[in-house]
């Protein structure tokens, strides 16, 4: 697996690109990793993006990933999914089972629009869906 970390201080971001294939348990750490810089730095933002991952995580796989990142993260974090139209059912899957445990995650196809919405905060604090406005 090829894995790139690369946080963006301008922007209080932190993007996670994986490429190639991916056993389950590498994504687990590099994501706990993630996680973990996240907080030390008191950021919000991440853009994952899978595009170019050959294999994707089984049904059970994302339910468990899903439901580590809402024990582990704040609300308050915006995760930016980045997939390629091939991933497109992958991608409703992943983002359907995050609601449902509460992570603020959404899926793009565009990185533009990713990074856009991942900066994306309502003026009174709340956190803003995609579709809405502040």
């Amino acid at each position: 697996m090829s894995c790139c970390v690369n946080p963006v201080k301008e922007e209080q971001c932190l993007f996670v690109t994986y490429q190639g294939s991916s056993p389950f348990h590498e994504m687990w750490s590099t994501r706990y990793a993630a996680n973990k810089y996240l907080v030390m730095k008191h950021w919000n933002r991440i853009v994952v993006d899978i595009r170019n991952l050959q294999s994707m995580p089984t049904t059970m796989e994302v339910i468990s990933l899903a439901s580590d990142l809402s024990s582990d993260m704040p609300r308050s974090t915006r995760i930016a999914l980045l997939i390629s139209s091939e991933q497109a059912e992958y991608g409703k899957l992943v983002e359907r089972v995050a609601r449902i445990e509460g992570v603020n995650l959404h899926v793009f196809f565009e990185i533009a629009n990713a990074k856009e919405w991942a900066k994306e905060t309502a003026h009174d604090g709340q956190i803003k869906m995609p579709g809405t406005t502040a």
